[in-house]
């Protein structure tokens, strides 16, 4: 006979017992579960480091330099915005190519006559010549320095006996001086070519026969500076009456010490100056209040929208290299396409709208801005804090984005500026630093002179010329 009350007892051990494995296994089970989540959350950072590191920033994503590129995975270096065409690369038929061309009138002949026949030894001396080819060697003439001096005479009045003295040319003070060529090849050598002080006085010695030393040159650069500095002030005034200018800036070394170069430029004019500080007071002493009548284009930066200036654009050049990236990143994430198409679309309105200036481009502007409004402001369902970041920003410079389609003079980039500021890094690569402020001062006058003068399609040499026989 089973004894009931035993097996009740059994049973209730065996079950406390199960329960108490219930409960030790839901604590595995609790920290496991935390494992779980723990690891999940360390891949997702893991896979979106990979991600990452297959999609670096570099000039066709960022605002890096090209320079940046090197060693880097992802696009190729240099990768222009432009979509691909299905022309080859090099000239396009149709393209006329230029070559070495003879001259009608050369400066020197030299006559090549045969004098002994070849087959009996006769004399050719009196036989008639035939010209049968021709063929010219162009060569630079050796190059030697000239001096020029001035002798000054005087001479008396007969009648009243008076001694009069001949005056000296006004660009002649010194007892020995260099000459306005020289300053010009210095000034065109140093900041046109960003050749350093002491390749330039390697240069000017090789080359012209002028020992100057590194003091001499940096004496004539400043002689050009002084002569420059009408030039200058204009460039300033004709870009404040433009109504547009591009803005742009970058770090520099002098003497050890990191300032900023600025640009403030347009289609004609550059005008480039030195500062200790990135921030709006660079702009303020600069500038002061003389901006409220320009629509400046700049990259976003926050002190460009703290001068009182008339409107603002975005560079929409940036702005489509950021968004390069999150296409790279999140292949999958349809918005930054979205706005990329809206981009270009906008900028073929653009060219339409300077093809036919004459047509009400009002509708198509208005719907175009209107699709671009509805794309930045939807709501994302993504975790990515560069889109949002990115949707912050165009949300909050909405109005921003499409100045350039309201004036046909407005250009929907900021590339200008930063072909302008980037003859700095050129020089700072060259030469290192620049060894004083006043050094940093020279070369943003004469570049900017320089700079304008390429813009309007002047000869900079001869123009430098001129400019130092003022």
């Amino acid at each position: 006979m089973i004894d009931r009350q035993a097996l009740v007892l059994e049973l209730r051990e065996t079950i406390s017992q199960q329960a108490a494995i219930i409960e030790d296994l839901k604590i595995v089970v609790a920290k496991k579960q935390v494992i779980i989540e723990v690891q999940s959350l360390r891949i997702n950072q893991l896979e979106e480091e990979v991600r990452r590191l297959k999609n670096r920033k570099n000039s066709s994503n960022s605002s890096l330099p090209p320079s940046m590129d090197m060693g880097k995975p992802g696009p190729k270096p240099n990768q222009s915005l432009r979509p691909e065409s299905e022309k080859k690369s090099g000239g396009q038929p149709g393209h006329k190519g230029k070559t070495l061309k003879m001259s009608s009138d050369p400066d020197r002949i030299e006559a090549l006559l045969p004098m002994i026949c070849s087959g009996c030894s006769h004399s050719l001396e009196a036989e008639q010549s035939r010209l049968i080819g021709r063929r010219q060697v162009l060569d630079i003439p050796p190059i030697k320095p000239i001096y020029v001096e001035y002798q000054q005479f005087e001479r008396t009045c007969p009648c009243c006996n008076l001694t009069q003295s001949a005056q000296f040319p006004a660009n002649v003070q010194a007892p020995i001086q260099y000459g306005p060529n020289v300053m010009s090849t210095i000034t065109y050598l140093h900041t046109r070519q960003f050749v350093p002080l002491r390749r330039s006085k390697e240069l000017m010695n090789s080359l012209f026969g002028l020992s100057l030393c590194e003091g001499s040159i940096v004496n004539q650069l400043d002689k050009m500076v002084e002569k420059a500095m009408p030039a200058y002030e204009m460039i300033k005034q004709n870009i404040l009456d433009s109504g547009y200018a591009g803005g742009d800036e970058t770090g520099c070394k002098v003497n050890g010490k990191k300032q900023w170069f600025w640009t403030i430029q347009n289609e004609l004019n550059t005008f480039i100056w030195l500062s200790e500080s990135r921030g709006y007071d660079s702009i303020e002493e600069q500038f002061a209040d003389q901006l409220k009548e320009l629509i400046l284009i700049h990259d976003c930066w926050a002190a460009y929208f703290q001068t009182n200036a008339k409107a603002h654009q975005l560079c929409l050049a940036h702005l489509q290299r950021d968004l390069n990236l999150l296409t790279q990143l999140y292949p999958t994430q349809n918005w930054a396409l979205s706005i990329q198409n809206l981009f270009s679309d906008a900028l073929l309105l653009k060219k339409e709208m300077v093809q036919n200036p004459q047509e009400d481009w009002i509708k198509a502007r208005n719907n175009l801005e209107e699709k671009l409004k509805n794309v930045i402001q939807i709501t994302l369902e993504t975790t990515s804090k560069e889109v949002l970041k990115l949707q912050k920003r165009l949300k909050k410079h909405l109005n921003n984005l499409t100045t350039f389609l309201h004036h046909f003079h407005i250009p929907p980039d900021n590339n200008g500026s930063e072909r302008a500021i980037r003859n700095v890094k050129v020089k700072q690569k060259v030469s290192g630093q620049f060894k004083s402020e006043k050094g940093a001062d020279t070369f943003a006058v004469l570049r900017s002179v320089i700079d304008t003068l390429i813009k309007n399609d002047k000869d900079v040499f001869k123009s430098l010329v001129d400019l130092a026989n003022l």
